[in-house]
């Protein structure tokens, strides 16, 4: 009996659906039906019955999930132990990245771990939220940040921050457009994200608020590519306050007077490898950066800074 074997039986009996299972183990509806019955065939139970709807668990079944799960947990306490009584900590993790490493603080954490933990090797991938999140789910990544609501019942979110979105307009716009009317900033065309986005979400909700919706000229979920499309003149777009203020600062966009939306940024892991040392320390890490509070210069009676 391998561990592997058990992981897929606890995932399959958890979706009771062969499609689901495989894209949550990352592998293919063979290598799962292999595992089950050969996990099946040792045990010397029927473990599922299968149908048309999916695969549902036996009683049987379903007496044995649980020793699985509780045996799955072991295995990784036991990893967690022999890793805790090492003299450091030595591994990799992977983080995905859904916005730019300075706004998610990584030059300063691969700064601490390289001088702290230098047995941490760190593995970066930029990608979407969505796409992250669901690397996480399939055991490619083990964390990253995250825009929006995690609501997978295997996953655990620590919110960081709330992050404010600016709609962006081409700087050379027509002086008769007033981009401080929600209507005639619907009216524009739009260089939207996908509406899996949560940023899309956000904004979409709110021009409904007005009754109002997006004129989807395009969409385009890489930030800096609709940057260059507004600087283009071209549309109109949200973006992260960081990419807003630097597309300003170089005199090719200008930020609609409008009130900021904004956005949960979060942490996400594996609910129940949130205790492994490798993950637990740069996680711990993250937070802290992320708690972290500049002490700004307080400001004198009149208005210059003491």
């Amino acid at each position: 009996m391998e561990l592997y074997q058990l992981q897929t039986f606890v995932i399959v009996a958890e979706e009771g659906n062969l499609t689901r299972a495989v894209k949550r183990l990352y592998t293919t509806p063979s290598t799962i039906s292999m595992h089950i019955k050969a996990l099946e065939e040792e045990l010397g139970v029927q473990l599922f019955t299968r149908s048309n709807q999916g695969m549902a668990i036996t009683a049987k079944g379903q007496q044995i999930l649980d020793k699985a799960r509780a045996t799955l947990h072991a295995a990784q306490d036991l990893v967690n132990h022999a890793t805790d009584i090492q003299a450091t900590l030595v591994g990799q993790v992977s983080i995905g990245l859904c916005s730019a490493s300075s706004h998610l603080k990584i030059p300063q954490l691969v700064r601490q771990i390289r001088d702290d933990y230098p047995g941490i090797d760190l593995l970066l991938d930029q990608s979407t939220a969505v796409q992250i999140t669901e690397s996480i789910v399939t055991n490619r990544l083990d964390m990253g940040f995250v825009y929006g609501a995690v609501t997978h019942p295997i996953l655990e979110a620590h919110h960081l921050i709330q992050t404010e979105l600016f709609i962006v307009v081409p700087s050379a716009w027509p002086t008769d457009f007033d981009p401080s009317d929600w209507h005639a900033l619907a009216a524009r065309s739009w260089i939207s994200l996908l509406m899996s986005c949560p940023f899309q979400s956000v904004v979409e909700a709110h021009l409904a608020k007005h009754g109002l919706s997006c004129n989807h000229h395009m969409h385009l979920d890489d930030d800096r590519g609709r940057y260059e499309l507004v600087k283009a003149g071209l549309s109109l777009s949200l973006l992260e306050r960081y990419a807003a203020e630097q597309g300003v600062a170089e005199g090719a966009v200008s930020i609609a007077p409008v009130d900021p939306l904004s956005v949960d940024l979060s942490l996400v892991y594996r609910a129940h490898e949130r205790n492994q040392p490798l993950l637990r320390c740069v996680a711990d890490l993250i937070v802290a950066l992320f708690n972290e509070r500049e002490t700004m210069p307080s400001p004198s009676k009149n208005g210059h800074q003491e």
